[in-house]
């Protein structure tokens, strides 16, 4: 339980665990980035540096000062003077406050290819063509206490393969003379990047999540 300040200054001992003061905690939720929450303490030291090196260390959680938030990680630390040896704390931490949606990105662009010899409907072999196709792609970004797997180019998407948008005809058919065929195919994570909390272990962090899909053709022209 929080408790006011003027209770504090004559009863709070030098040294001890800071205490939060009421109406201490500030709270931003992010759409798709790390949550922020702010504290503020009172505690009674005359060296205020190593105090709040030892009682707010880097990447400690805010529950073990006795606040129920234990996926907010401490990231900056300032103090003022407000009394003999009395400071006040202000802790900046970052994590994940409760659960957090994802966000997803479609993105649908046209572009050219150049091919040689095709067979083009209607008109015949040609011995050189260029053409059309759609290059679909879609991102997703999001906060998970969970660290992916960074090892495999096709895992189950975030939510489920439903979130894919539906893949594009093939425009390259019928076969071109000379296909080159793709292996995988079909949606492919082109990339993930993973932003962790400093100072945590790998399994015991928050993680910001970036990850890239593309969707390929099982072949196109050579």
């Amino acid at each position: 339980m929080s408790t006011s300040a003027s209770t504090l200054i004559f009863g709070i001992t030098s040294g001890a665990d800071p205490i939060l003061l009421e109406d201490g905690l500030t709270f931003s939720r992010s759409e798709n980035g790390f949550d922020k929450m702010s504290g503020k303490y009172l505690g009674r030291t005359n060296t205020p540096a190593a105090f709040a090196d030892l009682k707010f260390p880097a990447a400690s959680t805010a529950s073990a000062l006795g606040v129920a938030y234990s996926k907010m990680f401490c990231a900056e630390v300032s103090y003022n003077n407000v009394g003999k040896d009395l400071y006040t704390f202000n802790v900046e931490y970052m994590g994940l406050i409760g659960t957090q949606a994802v966000k997803r990105t479609v993105s649908s662009k046209s572009q050219s290819y150049t091919t040689g010899s095709v067979n083009i409907p209607g008109v015949g072999v040609v011995p050189k063509a260029q053409g059309q196709y759609i290059n679909l792609s879609c991102e997703y970004n999001y906060v998970t206490a969970t660290m992916p797997d960074t090892a495999l180019a096709s895992p189950v998407p975030p939510g489920g393969a439903g979130t894919l948008p539906a893949q594009p005809a093939n425009p390259f058919i019928p076969l071109p003379t000379t296909p080159i065929y793709n292996y995988p195919s079909g949606w492919i994570r082109e990339g993930i990047d993973v932003d962790m909390i400093n100072g945590t272990s790998r399994t015991d962090s928050i993680f910001l999540i970036k990850e890239s899909w593309v969707y390929v053709y099982p072949y196109m022209p050579g």
